[in-house]
């Protein structure tokens, strides 16, 4: 009877371990799929998924992290041009030498008359631009920030740190099919551009910053344009970025969107969002701190608003499906277990790229090339295909 009775001890205990192991696990998962708070923990340790947020046909997660990084000061394109200290132009429009190098492989270059005889601006190329620091602070340029003028209107191809004092060739790719000349709706654009606060769509974005095809990006900006009912001579994106219309729609649900994003606690932890179209993830991107997101959250909650106005195609908003903060985690572990690829730029960053059968991911860090300054994260970002 003794044996026995230390036998069904040790099986008691057995299964006491094996119940204590079930709920840790329970635990553990519980915590992965977001809790019954309807949040979520991903990478980087401590990154958590608010509670989804429905809104129309879009679904709003806000991103809260407390381990914040300071960059130190930074400023936006669309800011620093405002205030005249930075220009986006054409490769070559201001400049005599750029007049001289070599055409960069697989870039068009075009010295020919334009349509309707205006010369294009000398050394002019589609897949590059200049960005222009005259000021004392860092430019953080989006990749996807749309950029209206020059020869064609365009889109920032990744992410570029330009320093203060500056001046950096940048990636970009055309939204505009039809037009190479330097005038745009009957004005000479003199090489330069204005820079649009919301990105490209994020089909447009990814077709040129992770696919670099150029003619997807025009396929893509042409079903953004029919998807919106709206027609441009030359194709181009602000066909549907510039009407009057969809700006004030967009406006109207940018409010709501910003609005909800105020309301999410705690706000000193807040420090990006993610949204979902039609109960489908689109996008997601957190920064190094709140104040870094603060930066660009006007741009991005436009860039949102835009893709659920595309996505209806005309027709009133129908309501999201339900959805879970643990629907974003599982899209980001999916792409975060992709291989990732270093790509230097000659801005002060380098960005490093992942691929996967859902979508795409991107990080930048910043690397000033001169000072003491150590190199810091920037950003996560994170698109659909």
């Amino acid at each position: 009877m003794k044996g026995r009775g230390r036998s069904l001890g040790y099986a008691c205990l057995a299964l006491a371990f094996a119940a204590l192991f079930a709920l840790a696990a329970h635990a553990l998962k519980t915590r992965a799929r977001g809790g019954s708070e309807g949040r979520a923990e991903v990478a980087p340790e401590g990154l958590r998924i608010g509670a989804p947020i429905a809104i129309e046909n879009l679904t709003l997660f806000p991103l809260f992290y407390r381990d914040q990084t300071d960059p130190g000061p930074m400023t936006t394109l669309a800011e620093a041009t405002a205030k005249g200290v930075a220009e986006v132009r054409e490769l070559g429009s201001t400049n005599a030498e750029l007049e001289q190098q070599a055409p960069v492989e697989g870039h068009m270059r075009n010295r020919g008359m334009g349509r309707h005889g205006r010369v294009p601006q000398p050394g002019a190329t589609v897949n590059t631009l200049e960005i222009v620091n005259n000021g004392d602070t860092p430019i953080y340029v989006l990749a996807g920030t749309v950029v209206k003028g020059g020869n064609q209107d365009r889109q920032i191809g990744q992410d570029f740190v330009v320093g203060a004092k500056s001046r950096v060739p940048v990636d970009a790719f055309c939204v505009e099919h039809g037009r190479w000349r330097g005038d745009r709706e009957g004005a000479d654009t003199q090489g330069k551009f204005v820079p649009v606060e919301q990105l490209a769509s994020s089909k447009v974005r990814a077709a040129g910053q992770h696919e670099s095809n150029q003619s997807e990006v025009w396929a893509e900006v042409a079903k953004v344009n029919s998807a919106n009912g709206k027609q441009a001579a030359s194709g181009t994106l602000l066909a549907t970025l510039d009407d009057a219309t969809l700006k004030a729609q967009r406006s109207e649900l940018a409010k709501r969107i910003d609005g909800a994003l105020a309301k999410a606690d705690p706000k000193e932890e807040l420090v990006g969002m993610a949204y979902a179209v039609d109960g489908r993830v689109r996008g997601v991107r957190w920064f190094a701190s709140t104040a870094l997101f603060g930066l660009f959250r006007g741009t991005l909650v436009n860039t949102a608003a835009s893709d659920a106005i595309t996505a209806r195609g005309g027709a009133a908003a129908k309501p999201a499906p339900p959805m879970a903060a643990a629907d974003v985690s599982s899209f980001l572990r999916e792409v975060e277990a992709a291989k990732s690829e270093e790509k230097a730029t000659p801005a002060d960053n380098v960005n490093r790229y992942k691929k996967a059968k859902v979508g795409y991911g991107s990080s930048t860090e910043y690397r000033p090339k001169a000072g003491s300054k150590k190199a810091v994260p920037l950003s996560s970002d994170y698109v659909a295909k």
